[in-house]
């Protein structure tokens, strides 16, 4: 966690030095979700789709969460009842568990 924080606040400085030494909190909020800091929420299937050819996180009709692959030339996930969806985080870094 001690490294996440350190990643965070160099993102959040740089942005600062970026506007010298000025910078909004929507200008923080920017920097921060252009590199890659995001909240994971639900996306339902009816607002958006994943792009094509993309593992997934997936929440069906049975209230069950699971991996699914969702493919635009097959019409959609292989789980067909699949309501919301959300990406995959990023796979651990290299050298070790933190």
């Amino acid at each position: 966690m001690k490294k996440q924080i350190e990643e965070m606040a160099t993102v959040l400085q740089n942005a600062i030095n970026v506007k010298k030494g000025y910078i909004s909190m929507r200008g923080l909020a920017e920097a921060l979700y252009n590199a890659g800091y995001r909240k994971q929420e639900w996306i339902s299937v009816e607002e958006m789709l994943p792009e094509d050819s993309m593992t997934v996180i997936t929440f069906n009709m049975s209230g069950e969460v699971d991996a699914d692959y969702y493919a635009a030339y097959s019409l959609g996930f292989t789980d067909k009842t699949v309501t919301h969806w959300m990406p995959l985080p990023e796979p651990p870094k290299k050298g070790g568990a933190e």
